[in-house]
């Protein structure tokens, strides 16, 4: 007997992990199983927890990262960034909830604070670029510190104010609660 499943006041004895897996698959169960291969996986106390990817709204698990990367292998898609249209693969992107639980993927952090700021109706009359000088073309990228909003030509403007500025710094986005710190 390699597994032992309770379901409901029945004990059922399993031979293998393939058996497992269809008796775990017909059943409907949750378990400690790899979301690509449906392997179990084992922990003990001090190895190496199962490998995690959180994907579309759900917390995915595996056994071994050749196994995550199959899985991103077959579920990359290609998506344009809500801010500006570029192209790039969903396991790249970066995600936003916004308040309603929509989510929304952006390429990069530049465009997903200029979405943030856009939304929440904190800009202004077009300035020029308060990295460059230069006028500001669309669509326009923006950091908020504070209480001013700094509006930006280019997302390398935005990146090299951050980097520059005493009021910039950089800013993450938490990929659990989606806050910027």
């Amino acid at each position: 007997v390699l597994h032992e499943v309770s379901n409901g006041s029945v004990v059922h004895r399993l031979c293998s992990d393939s058996c497992f897996s269809k008796f775990r698959a017909n059943k409907g169960l949750k378990t400690n199983c790899c979301d690509q291969c449906g392997a179990y996986i084992y922990t003990k106390t001090g190895s190496p927890g199962p490998e995690l990817l959180f994907h579309e709204g759900q917390q995915k698990r595996f056994c071994n990262t050749t196994c995550l990367g199959a899985y991103k292998k077959k579920n990359t898609r290609v998506y344009p960034c809500v801010w500006c249209k570029t192209l790039c693969k969903n396991f790249e992107m970066l995600s936003h909830v916004d308040r309603n639980g929509k989510t929304s993927l952006f390429c990069s952090l530049c465009c997903t604070t200029s979405y943030k700021v856009k939304q929440a109706g904190l800009t202004g009359p077009p300035r020029p670029c308060s990295f460059c000088r230069r006028s500001l073309s669309d669509p326009c990228y923006y950091n908020k510190v504070d209480r001013t909003v700094y509006q930006f030509c280019s997302p390398s403007c935005w990146t090299k104010f951050q980097r520059t500025s005493p009021e910039g710094g950089i800013h993450l986005s938490c990929h659990y609660c989606h806050s910027l710190f």
